[in-house]
């Protein structure tokens, strides 16, 4: 019981915090290490939230070695994860802080109406903002929660979309140093469909449309869920303008109409 209401220990007076603003006003305020944030002016009145020092927690040296990790004592666990968002506007954590919130199931009827109603009014904030790390969260946020069956099929989607990506990059990394494209095995895929595996082919470089397939069917759920399907598309297209597969193979596809993200 004592763990589960450390996971828990200031939830009520950190949300308050949040809410006494309007959205524009957290989205106007920006995270750093000369200003104390929303919630480490809760800590400095409320000593009793965290064992540990916010200068502990939140500190240059900190995030020069960042890398995520979970605690169980909630102001720790937002204090660290705002490492994250040096420079980014409160909105995007009190975005953040919701899902940590539902995560550690804190009133999660109330919580994810509070989630939804942030999408619903800034949703073109966040595509354009979040880390492809948190649009993920906020899919499996909806996926977790919604009520929409087909909201939650949906976006599943970019779920599997990611995790693939997360361990085919895993597997690159682990077998090869290549950090450029092999002329010979280039001209192959441009040459004819090289098997796979289990009837499986590599993508053909130059005139495959199986990804522009795809997006099309894709944009078919458009007239059941506008916003379900704008965010699959986010993220895929975010892909797109990372050092990802996709847009390696999309700079050496040849034909814009087999292509045309």
């Amino acid at each position: 019981m004592m763990r589960q209401n450390n996971k828990l220990l200031g939830a009520t007076q950190i949300l308050a915090a949040y809410h006494a603003q309007t959205f524009d006003s957290l989205q106007s305020q920006f995270i750093g290490f000369d200003d104390l944030s929303i919630i480490a002016k809760i800590y400095h009145d409320n000593a009793h939230l965290c064992d540990e020092s916010d200068t502990a927690i939140f500190n240059a040296v900190q995030l020069q070695h960042y890398e995520s990790q979970c605690f169980d004592n909630l102001y720790q666990h937002l204090r660290y994860l705002q490492l994250e968002f040096i420079g980014q506007s409160e909105l995007l954590f009190y975005h953040t802080l919701l899902i940590v919130l539902l995560r550690r199931g804190y009133q999660p009827e109330k919580t994810f109406t509070l989630f939804e109603l942030l999408w619903q009014t800034h949703n073109g904030f966040f595509f354009e903002k979040l880390s492809l790390r948190w649009l993920v969260s906020a899919a499996d946020t909806f996926i977790d929660f919604s009520e929409s069956p087909l909201r939650r099929a949906i976006l599943m989607n970019v779920v599997s979309v990611i995790n693939t990506l997360k361990i085919y990059e895993t597997q690159r990394f682990l077998l090869t140093d290549n950090q450029v494209p092999i002329t010979p095995k280039m001209n192959a895929l441009y040459a004819k469909h090289q098997a796979l595996y289990d009837g499986l082919t590599f993508f053909r470089l130059g005139s495959d449309d199986t990804l522009e397939q795809m997006r099309r069917r894709f944009l078919k759920f458009e007239i059941v869920d506008a916003f379900a399907t704008q965010f699959l598309l986010t993220v895929l297209y975010r892909l797109h303008d990372t050092p990802s597969a996709f847009s390696l193979i999309k700079q050496l596809h040849t034909e814009d109409w087999g292509y045309n993200w």
